[in-house]
């Protein structure tokens, strides 16, 4: 809305109430115009602050010119209490709700409405009905814009007393879109309207009945009603070239909405009904498998990846990060891939994802690299859909880390047990390297053995049930990712980590058409699960650079691409 799309609670909280004042407010006349996109790339008050505001995106407000108010007020006025009645719109309409406007009792009538992120744009049928159509099109008329580019259509009843704080909108949509407004009912002076690049800035701007006014909705505004009446706008987004996916609603039909996404229930209420009878869970890889599987490797940034990824409004955190099912917990006790389906999405809440298909979920298990002989046959036949991450660096310092998690005697039992703290005890980092040395060599690793071989000879004598092994092994990364990739080709996404930054995990988290886009700011994050410790010796780096050398080789052969730490 050209007001507050239910913004955070903290930003209505930090804004201050205007007082009423005793004189009507000098009121601004917005000035011919439009509001380019080139504006909106971010909170007015943030571009201010860094110094790239525009001075020609001021006065944050223009004229589009005048599309007269009486074709909907004389539609209004025939409907009276039928327009804003809540059983009409369940009935005749669609009913959505707009918790903050909710609470304030701004009354609406919606006919066109989108999620947050444009994934839909949502016809409603008074939005086709011709009584609408006649209403709506002389405003459409005035800015040039055809019925298809429009994202959000509505009309608002703000109730007498009501003031709805300084905020800008947020979202996705904001930056893509063009907000317009024009009031139907108002009275000017006693309808306060303000807007201004920060909070203390703001000032009362003049909306005529009839007036297509564009708002930049990511400057600073607030309104207040003084008048005795409702006062009314058609409030209209419209995108110029952004792809719209229209969909087209039935009277009647139901939504199932979260702050940030919208989706048919009654398409969804199906797939709920079957993830309740499995105890929360659809086929693996459906509505309320996972989108996403970040499977290694270990101490690459798995961990930063997956929480990165959780960060986005459309993605549901899974009940547990590391679920270790396709090898730790694998159940050989269920005989068919429904059974164990079954059992693997109970990691995950099933039935607010069935209820709500926008929204994603994944995990991340950094074994599952290593373990490719199992785990690939597993996964193809439980969620064959979802779309891998594989996270790598510096085998090397990946090396040393591994190590130094599984000595840190910190955390609790169950922690220091699943790290395998026990494994190195009493060990040097060169002892260790050494031990794992003998063992490669005695199993006949070399730079020529293949993923069969490796599987057959090494991989059986790594445990399940801890991570304090394979510390080299996890390391020889070609050897593992062949048959990843034979087996996902394009599903799965290799990355290598090299003093990764937020923007670049970003750029990954943009995987698949099931995991979300990620179009919102990336935070300023700092690297997850870390440790600090004494740097690695010289004569160590030295010899493990030598070892791993002819495996880097390959791995930039595999991948077409030079390694960042070589």
């Amino acid at each position: 809305m050209g007001e507050i799309e239910d913004t955070p609670q903290q930003q209505q909280q930090q804004q201050p109430q205007h007082s009423v004042s005793k004189e009507p407010p000098a009121l601004s006349t917005p000035p011919p115009g439009q509001v380019s996109l080139a504006d909106k790339t971010a909170p007015v008050e943030e571009q201010s602050a860094r110094g790239t505001l525009r001075a020609a995106a001021a006065p944050y407000v223009f004229s589009r010119g005048a599309a007269g108010a009486a074709p909907l007020a004389a539609l209004l006025s025939k409907l009276g209490d039928a327009a804003w009645d809540e059983a009409a719109h369940a009935r005749d309409n669609v009913r959505i709700t707009r918790p903050a406007h909710d609470r304030w009792g701004v009354r609406k009538a919606v006919l066109v409405y989108c999620d947050d992120f444009l994934k839909g744009v949502y016809g409603f049928p008074w939005w086709r009905e011709e009584r609408w159509r006649a209403a709506v099109a002389p405003v459409l008329r005035v800015l040039g814009v055809p019925r298809e580019r429009v994202v959000r259509c509505l009309l608002a009843s703000m109730p007498p007393g009501c003031d709805i704080p300084v905020h800008h909108d947020t979202g996705y949509w904001v930056k893509h879109t063009h907000r317009i407004h024009m009031a139907v009912h108002t009275c000017p002076g006693k309808v306060r309207f303000r807007v201004g690049p920060t909070a203390d800035a703001m000032r009362d701007v003049a909306f005529a009945e009839g007036e297509v006014i564009e708002l930049n909705n990511q400057a600073k505004h607030a309104v207040r009603n003084d008048w005795d009446r409702h006062r009314v706008h058609l409030i209209l987004d419209y995108v110029e070239d952004h792809p719209v996916r229209a969909l087209q609603l039935p009277p009647g039909a139901r939504l199932a909405q979260t702050r940030r996404s919208i989706d048919l229930l009654s398409a969804a209420e199906g797939a709920a009904a079957a993830a309740a009878a499995q105890g929360g869970a659809t086929a693996g890889g459906g509505a309320t498998g996972p989108a996403f599987i970040v499977i290694g490797a270990q101490k690459c940034g798995t961990t930063s990846m997956y929480e990165y990824l959780n960060q986005h409004p459309l993605v549901l955190r899974s009940r547990r990060r590391e679920t270790h099912f396709f090898d730790w917990r694998w159940q050989p006790q269920l005989k068919t891939e429904a059974e164990q389906q079954a059992f693997y999405l109970k990691f995950f809440h099933g039935e607010t994802l069935a209820l709500h298909p926008s929204i994603v979920t994944g995990e991340s298990t950094p074994s599952y690299l290593l373990h490719f002989d199992v785990v690939i046959p597993r996964l193809q036949a439980v969620a064959p859909h979802a779309k891998l991450i594989v996270m790598l660096r510096d085998p090397v310092k990946r090396a040393y880390s591994h190590y130094q998690m599984t000595v840190d005697d910190s955390g609790t039992a169950a922690q220091k047990a699943s790290r395998g703290c026990s494994a190195w005890a009493g060990k040097t980092f060169e002892q260790a390297v050494a031990a794992e040395l003998q063992q490669l060599s005695a199993a006949s690793v070399t730079p020529a053995t293949t993923p069969e071989e490796f599987s057959c000879a090494f991989l059986p004598s790594c445990p399940m049930g801890h991570g304090g092994h394979s510390m080299l092994a996890r390391g020889l990364y070609a050897l593992q990712l062949r048959p990843w990739l034979a087996a996902c080709g394009d599903g799965i996404k290799v990355r290598a980590m090299f003093n990764w930054r937020p923007h670049q995990y970003q750029k990954v988290a943009a995987t698949s058409d099931q995991t979300p886009p990620s179009p919102f700011p990336p935070p300023a994050q700092e690297a997850a699960n870390t440790r600090s410790y004494a740097p690695m010796g010289e004569a160590i780096r030295q010899q493990l650079t030598d070892f791993y050398a002819p495996y880097n080789a390959q791995l930039a052969e595999l991948l077409g691409r030079a390694l960042p730490w070589q």
